[in-house]
Formats: C-alpha cells, sequence, structure tokens
C-alpha cells in the first residue's frame, strides 16, 4: 500500500515540461522552411538577408529550448516582417500549437496537483501512527511555485493553478500539524495533543479543509477534563490493559482543572491502585489487591461500579499464582470471584 502511493505521488510531481514536442518541432520545421523560401526571393538584398538568418537562428536556438514561452515572443515580434501567405500560415500555426501545448501542459500540472492534495486529505484521514504521514509531507515539500515559474517563463500562472498552489504550504502545515497531533496522542502527551487540536480549530489562511472543523472539536472535547467526561471515559474501560492509558487520559485533564467544581483526583485515585497492581503482577512482582468497598462509597455510581468490576478482573488474574493453581488456569465468562475459588481449590 505505501509503495503504491510512493509511486503515484512521485508521478504527480513531475514538474511540467514547456519543452517543443515532436509536433511542435514539425511545425517549427516547416515555418524555416517557409522563411528560407521566401528569403530565396530577395537575392541582392542583403540587409534583409541579413534580417532572415537571424531570424533562423533564433527559431533554432529556441527548438532546443526547456520553454516555448520565448519561441512565442519570438514569433510575435518578427511576424509582421514577412510578407508571404506561407510565412504568414507557418507562424500562426506554430503559435496554435504552442498555446495548445502549454494548456495541456498546465491542465496536467492542475491535475497533479488536485492529486497530491487529494492524497494528503486521504493520508490524513487514513494515518494511525506518525510515520504514516512522513511520505505526503516530503512530497508536499516538493511543490515550488517558484519551479513552476521557472519553467513558464512567461511569468503568468493561470489562476487555478495560483489557486492550487497557494493551497500546498497550508495543506502541508496541517499534516505536519496532524502528525504532532498523532504522536502526542501516542505517547500520551494529552496536554500537547490539545495544543495541537486547538491550533487546528482556529485554522489560518488557505486551511485545505482535510478534517472537519466539527471533527477537530469533537476530538478536542474527547480530551477536555470535566468531571462528567472523566466518568464516562473511566465506565468505557472494559479491560485492565485499557486502565494506564485512561489514568494518563485523566492526569492531563487535572492539569487544567481550575477550581471551579468538583475536581477528579478522586477517581484517578481509585484507578491507580489497580494499574500498579496489574503492572505488578505483569512484572512478576508481588501484589496487593485492596478488597474493602468502602472506599468506593464516594464515587460515582457509574464509577464505583467499574472500579469494583476492574478489582474483580484483578483477583482472578492474580489468584491462581497463590493458591499454586496449574499455569494457565483462568475463570469462566462472567464466573465470580467466589465460584473461581471455589472451582480451583
Amino acid at each position: 500500500m505505501h509503495r503504491k502511493l510512493s509511486v503515484l505521488i512521485a508521478f504527480v510531481l513531475v514538474t511540467p515540461s514547456f519543452a517543443l514536442t515532436d509536433a511542435s518541432k514539425t511545425e517549427l520545421a516547416k515555418l524555416v522552411e517557409a522563411v528560407r523560401t521566401e528569403s530565396a526571393g530577395m537575392q541582392g538584398d542583403r540587409e534583409n538577408q541579413r534580417y532572415v538568418q537571424g531570424f533562423i537562428r533564433e527559431l533554432e536556438r529556441h527548438a532546443g529550448s526547456e520553454s516555448s514561452v520565448q519561441l512565442d515572443q519570438t514569433l510575435s515580434q518578427y511576424a509582421g516582417y514577412f510578407r508571404t501567405k506561407e510565412v504568414a500560415d507557418a507562424i500562426t500555426s506554430l503559435q496554435t500549437r504552442l498555446t495548445e501545448e502549454r494548456k495541456q501542459a498546465d491542465d496536467l500540472y492542475a491535475r497533479n496537483l488536485e492529486t497530491l492534495l487529494k492524497k494528503a486529505s486521504d493520508a490524513v484521514s487514513t494515518a494511525k501512527e506518525p510515520a504514516d504521514l512522513d511520505e505526503i509531507i516530503t512530497q508536499l515539500g516538493k511543490v515550488d511555485r517558484n519551479e513552476y515559474r521557472a519553467y513558464n517563463q512567461s511569468g503568468i500562472v493561470p489562476e487555478n493553478i495560483q489557486r492550487l498552489l497557494a493551497v500546498v504550504s497550508p495543506a502541508r502545515s496541517f499534516v505536519e500539524k496532524w502528525q504532532d497531533y498523532l504522536a502526542a496522542m501516542k505517547s500520551n502527551d494529552f496536554r500537547a495533543a490539545r495544543l495541537v487540536l486547538k491550533t487546528l480549530v482556529q485554522g489560518e489562511r488557505g486551511d485545505p479543509g482535510f478534517v472537519p472543523r466539527s471533527e477537530i472539536l469533537a476530538k478536542l472535547q474527547e480530551l477536555s477534563g470535566t468531571r462528567e467526561r472523566a466518568v464516562k471515559i473511566i465506565a468505557g474501560i472494559n479491560t485492565l490493559e485499557e486502565i494506564g492509558d485512561k489514568v494518563a487520559l485523566l492526569q492531563s485533564f487535572s492539569t487544567e482543572y481550575d477550581g471551579s467544581g468538583p475536581g477528579i483526583h478522586d477517581l484517578i485515585a481509585a484507578l491507580v491502585p489497580i494499574n500498579k497492581s496489574y503492572r505488578d503482577f505483569l512484572g512478576g512482582m508481588p501484589v496487593m489487591v485492596d478488597v474493602d468497598n468502602q472506599s468506593y462509597a464516594q464515587l460515582p455510581k457509574d464509577v464505583a461500579a467499574k472500579v469494583m468490576d476492574l478489582r474483580k478482573l484483578l483477583l482472578i488474574l492474580v489468584l491462581p499464582r497463590y493458591v499454586g493453581a496449574p499455569e494457565g488456569t483462568k475463570a469462566a465468562p462472567d464466573e465470580t470471584v467466589a465460584a473461581f475459588l471455589d472451582r480451583i481449590a
């Protein structure tokens, strides 16, 4: 998947070429032939001969140029000098060809920029790890509006390309910030994650709109530390393994507590001993489990019920080790601690 994405991005970043194509070179050759034919009728007119030869040298020099713009300018400069219909038609035909080819190059470049920006949007939507965004950030950084001007050489950038190029830098900035958000979430630095989301909510000029503002606000709300939010987070814990991350999240909430209402320290304090005992068990260390339900009496009902459920999971996990049960002994689904002890006794 990543290789396919990289190949596509590499394709869309090809800078548009305004060099002459085989078709335009054929038109150029016809023009040179028509000019030479007209020049042959100027025998004895050295001044005109030098002028014509200078024009032909200009045409040949532009034939290998990276840009057809200067050739087009040269054609406009000399167009009124020649008298025959053959030369006039050849100049018009070549200018028409050059205009069409530049438009084709511009259209292709615009489509490629649109594809790149779409890939950036998709990358933000699907990224799970910070590293998932490295490639797209690199490719967005390679888009250079000055490079486009250098190839164009006319100094005129089509409006649609101007609009797309104006989005590339904000797009890269957004993707970089989203990568910062993912990195903060991965390391449980929820305070940093909130700061990134707050920056994204404020937006900036040229915001690419990769993530709807309402979605960013929802993510920010999930990381906002009200007591009601903390109760919902605890009520959503289903395994012992989840406790550590949730404790870290709740601790980040407590750093923003303004003292205007009940805090959440008591909620955190109810989870910390269970998490410590679980980690101690995984590390092969002695484990202590509090079995006093009265210590949870002051907690919100949903929190007290969840903490007792988690404590039950912990007891069932650690008891086989202490009663000498065979390795691998586990409780059945929904088995109570008493029933489990009776069964393994």
